[in-house]
């Protein structure tokens, strides 16, 4: 019996000290990779002193505007190497104003950044110092864009404090008029002869038939050759139109647009001047085939 159980003794012995083998070094291997990790991660050498950003707009947004988003300070230096990219580009696409963001390391001391804003079409009436872009997303103006003279949004919304709402998309129906209105109203020949001052679609869908309504506030204009200078005639115009049949209504207007501008400057006497602002006048496109105008 003894000497049966002596090749079994000599086989768990052979499997320990094989264990025992491969078990020391792999852990001493371990310890040593975590130890260097440890030490590369307190190395003042990767600590990240410099960043580079990119993007379709130079320098759109202020460095130390990205630095704050990140966390990242020259009083506490943050090593490159337990930088989270994944956790950056959260923090970067949280901010209402940065559209897309990818980050990448350059060892030993820059990161790297490229990104995209948002670019606002028009300013949403209901929010103080809040535009919106074509996707629907609103967000501040200000500080990060110059002034520009943009449309004006007027979409009955319910109105909260400065920034509550930043970063959300409008989805009202009111809203979605409103966008599609603008974007044709920004192509031509549209925008080559008119300046669009507001869009209100409030009333878009009032229970009133008589108050339903999108209300279009925009600027007509017409260079004409007098007393052999240009003179710039200016229309201010109030258009009334469907929810439903807008699109038409537009079209309806551009073949109207020539002979009420005639009409108007037969009305004109200004002289010595080269800009001339004729009166308003509110151009009602709501019935098929009729406009009613009244100045």
């Amino acid at each position: 019996m003894e000497k049966d159980k002596e090749p079994l003794r000599l086989a768990w012995k052979t499997i320990f000290f094989s264990l025992l083998a491969v078990s020391i070094p792999a852990w001493l291997g371990f310890w040593g990779w975590q130890t260097w990790r440890h030490n590369r991660s307190q190395n003042t050498q990767y600590a990240i002193h410099a960043i580079i950003q990119t993007g379709p707009q130079k320098e759109a947004l202020k460095t130390v505007f990205l630095e704050e988003l990140l966390n990242l300070s020259c009083d506490v230096p943050c090593n490159l190497y337990s930088f989270s990219l994944e956790k950056a580009q959260d923090q970067l696409l949280s901010c209402p104003v940065i559209k897309t963001a990818s980050l990448k390391k350059i060892f030993p001391d820059t990161l790297y950044i490229d990104y995209s804003v948002r670019t606002p079409i028009a300013l949403v009436h209901e929010y103080t110092n809040t535009g919106v872009d074509e996707e629907g997303i609103i967000f501040p103006i200000a500080p990060f864009f110059t002034p520009k003279r943009l449309p004006e949004f007027h979409l009955g919304l319910p109105c909260y404090g400065v920034g509550e709402v930043w970063g959300e998309k409008l989805t009202s129906a009111e809203s979605q008029i409103a966008l599609e209105l603008l974007k044709i109203l920004n192509e031509r020949p549209y925008r080559e002869l008119m300046r669009i001052l507001r869009i209100d679609v409030a009333n878009a869908f009032s229970p009133s038939f008589g108050q339903r309504q999108i209300v279009v506030i925009l600027e007509d204009e017409a260079v004409l050759e007098k007393s052999n200078q240009l003179v710039t005639y200016q229309f201010p115009r109030i258009l009334r139109l469907t929810p439903k049949n807008f699109k038409q209504e537009l079209q309806n207007y551009l073949n109207l647009r020539e002979e009420l501008i005639a009409q108007e400057l037969k009305k004109e006497n200004s002289s010595n001047t080269v800009l001339v602002k004729c009166p308003s006048t509110i151009i009602d496109m709501r019935l098929d085939g009729v406009a009613y105008v009244r100045h």
